[in-house]
């Protein structure tokens, strides 16, 4: 793994939806060859899979509170 493969997975990291040639233009190389690049990490197992986070606007948190730790099926 070289400079340009670390430069590509920053941008992954950064924006994983941009295009091979969205990223070859920062780094000065042609969609194809990013998209070569690309498929050697994943084949080297760099890169294992793409992730999405999601910002949820409200987050709510439950707290139980119990007698005992026991229960019943009903």
């Amino acid at each position: 793994m070289d400079e340009l493969d670390k430069k590509i997975i920053q941008f992954l990291r950064e924006d994983s939806q941009l295009t091979n040639k969205e990223i070859g233009s920062k780094i000065h190389l042609t969609g194809q060859a990013v998209g070569k690049r690309i498929l050697n990490l994943k084949d080297e197992k760099v890169i294992e899979s793409y992730t999405i986070k999601v910002n949820y606007a409200n987050k709510q948190f439950i707290r139980v509170f119990m007698e005992g730790n026991y229960f019943q099926n009903i």
